[in-house]
């Protein structure tokens, strides 16, 4: 701040109460009204040295924060957490939705499908009552032959007995009702509406029902239109047939084929059993007599007939 010396008209430094240059007296302060001073008239008129203060007014705050007007209110934490929480429930239930989906519909094909047998004994409950009707009782099954387990198997599931109370019989031959016979009781022996017109199937035979099942379901035919030969040995390569068809009867699987080149004798096999045997042998039903023979004309003994079931069960169920 400074001061002008109204002698010289010199400034000078406000501190001082003198003019440097000419050594004139600072002047005195003019008394001021800090509303309206007069003139030598007497009229009020307003000092030009007067100070007039303003305050600051609502609008000129507001016209500080304009550089804050053009951004863009940002969401509020607690809102931005509730849509990440609601988008995160939405996917969880999704996921759910779609693990229900996966694990009901087998449920649900098991339940209502075709792939049951109505007639078959659970072979664990069955084996629990003190191993009645096991091979334990049958005098001509080894513990450690290789049948064992499928003799134990058919045994405990009701689909075969022995020939007697204390024999099995493994390696004698099964004929074509036993095997028609045994499928039957794993259909739980349906009704038969109309009996076969086989002239070598008598009625009231144990066999009976069976045949004319299997004949009116596709899964047997006869030698001819009227001998069915009921008491003949069965054959593997016809075995594999009758199994081959009864999985088509049940919906499974029958596509998987293999090829027998390997073995000596796969020319051997009958035209009308070559998919079966193929079917058979990829599936693991009927494997060679030897590493390089597969006898489809070969009696199949009960002991193999007993394997193939177990296999078949246990597979395709």
């Amino acid at each position: 701040m400074s001061w002008k010396c109204d002698m010289c008209d010199s400034y000078n430094l406000d501190e001082s109460n003198q003019c440097f240059v000419c050594g004139q007296p600072r002047p005195a302060a003019p008394e001021m009204d800090w509303k309206h001073s007069k003139d030598e008239h007497g009229t009020a008129k307003t000092s030009s040295k007067v100070h007039e203060y303003s305050f600051p007014s609502k609008s000129d705050d507001l016209k500080k924060d304009d550089r804050y007007s053009a951004r863009p209110k940002r969401k509020k934490p607690e809102l931005k957490k509730a849509v990440h929480n609601r988008k995160s429930l939405m996917v969880i239930g999704i996921l759910l939705l779609i693990c229900f989906v996966i694990a009901i519909i087998p449920k649900e094909n098991s339940e209502n499908s075709s792939f049951s047998f109505p007639g078959l004994i659970n072979p664990v409950e069955s084996a629990i009552k003190e191993h009645e009707g096991s091979s334990i009782q049958f005098e001509d099954v080894d513990s450690d032959a290789w049948y064992q387990e499928a003799v134990d198997y058919v045994v405990n599931s009701g689909l075969m007995k022995g020939t007697s109370e204390t024999k099995f019989e493994p390696d004698s031959n099964t004929t074509r009702a036993m095997i028609v016979t045994i499928l039957y009781r794993m259909e739980g022996e349906p009704a038969v509406d109309q009996l076969s017109d086989f002239s070598d199937v008598p009625d009231n035979m144990w066999y009976t029902n069976a045949i004319a099942w299997a004949n009116a379901n596709g899964i047997v035919g006869g030698y001819d239109e009227n001998h069915f030969r009921p008491d003949s040995n069965i054959t593997r390569e016809q075995y594999a047939t009758i199994m081959f068809r009864y999985a088509i009867l049940k919906g499974f699987e029958t596509t998987k084929s293999v090829d027998l080149s390997g073995y000596q004798d796969a020319s051997s096999i009958s035209p009308w059993a070559q998919d079966a045997m193929k079917w058979a042998n990829a599936e693991g039903l009927i494997n060679g007599r030897t590493y390089t023979t597969l006898a489809p004309a070969g009696n199949a003994t009960r002991a193999e007939t007993a394997a193939i079931l177990m296999r078949f069960i246990e597979r395709l169920k």
